[in-house]
């Protein structure tokens, strides 16, 4: 954060930097391009004069510090979900965070423009992984399954032209899944498309069709998170047709490893057989009954290859999950941009 701007030198303002800001902290984000407004308004309040809005704000909390970033939880969606996730500010790209004390109930984080814009454009993922349980048990006992893995294939097929928006990548006992969702930002006209619940509905199609074509079971696990690549399609495939890119760091799905590599632990040591992991911010941000989702106990960690820090995901069913689910009030990106608020709207 610059030392020599001295925008908020006046005893109203409490002045933050990134070493007094504390652990879960919650803040109003903001462009930096709305300082000289938000100046006056507290300046007119001051002076006896009615509130009135200043810009967009998106209301974040501090997850945890670097020496170089401030990890923040990103409240995507108040109104419609309860959807976090985790983006990393530099500290390089703070421009000030301040609070009026008289006025302001938390401070307000204004950032560079340019950041601010590239976090709320690019296109963020939802990673899954569903494996087949036993595949290895029945080649070893010389069960010859070849014909019904192309079953498995065909049906497979099926499923991927029924959810176009995410991307499948099969093998004879797993399915890797990806799909795209943005933020939405009122400049651009984008709007918020982020929809985890279709990857339960993919998750049951695929267990049905495992259990009907080589009568066995599966499991799965869903992650939600950022992206590196920008204003690209779900996957590259080169006009060799030789080579296939995901269009995504290999984090996120380091991190599905990661949690499969404790489940499996972990499943040998339950009474419950459960068939879905999932992390903590995709779970939490499934629209789910508000009493089952309190009621779910069963939490394990994981060291997360992508925040480079400890996670947690929840053990549950597929049932459980699907009888929980609030009914779809409206299709994805409908419901218009809420990570971007009006100031006291």
């Amino acid at each position: 954060m610059p030392t020599e701007k001295k925008a908020f030198d006046h005893p109203n303002f409490e002045v933050f930097t990134p070493d007094t800001l504390q652990p879960n902290t919650e803040m109003l984000l903001q462009d930096e391009i709305y300082i000289a407004d938000y100046q006056k308004l507290i300046s007119d309040l001051d002076n006896g004069k009615p509130w009135k809005s200043v810009g967009y704000v998106s209301f974040v909390t501090v997850a945890r510090k670097t020496p170089h970033s401030i990890e923040l939880s990103f409240c995507s969606d108040r109104a419609d979900r309860v959807h976090d996730f985790f983006v990393s500010l530099p500290n390089d790209q703070i421009v000030d965070c301040v609070r009026a004390w008289k006025w302001d109930e938390r401070p307000t984080l204004f950032v560079k423009s340019q950041w601010l814009e590239k976090i709320l454009m690019r296109s963020n993922c939802i990673f899954g992984l569903i494996d087949a349980i036993g595949v290895g048990e029945k080649l070893t006992k010389g069960i010859a399954i070849d014909e019904r893995l192309l079953k498995v294939r065909s049906g497979l097929d099926k499923i991927a032209s029924r959810y176009s928006q995410i991307f499948f990548v099969s093998f004879s006992d797993s399915v890797l899944l990806k799909s795209h969702w943005s933020l939405g930002f009122f400049k651009t006209g984008v709007r918020y498309s982020y929809d985890p619940e279709s990857f339960i509905h993919v998750f049951e199609e695929v267990k049905t069709l495992f259990k009907e074509a080589l009568n066995l079971g599966v499991y799965g696990v869903f992650t939600q998170g950022i992206n590196e690549y920008y204003n690209e399609s779900l996957r590259h495939i080169s006009e060799s047709e030789n080579h296939v890119c995901l269009n995504s760091i290999g984090a996120p799905f380091a991190d599905l490893f990661a949690i499969e590599e404790s489940a499996r632990q972990v499943h040998k040591e339950m009474e419950k057989t459960c068939d879905l992991y999932l992390d903590e911010s995709y779970f939490k941000s499934l629209k789910l009954n508000a009493k089952f989702r309190q009621s779910v106990l069963d939490w394990h960690s994981y060291n997360s290859r992508l925040r480079k820090a400890e996670a947690w995901y929840a053990c549950v069913t597929c049932d459980e999950i699907l009888q929980n689910l609030k009914p779809v009030r409206a299709q994805a990106g409908q419901g218009g941009n809420r990570v971007a608020v009006r100031r006291g709207g």
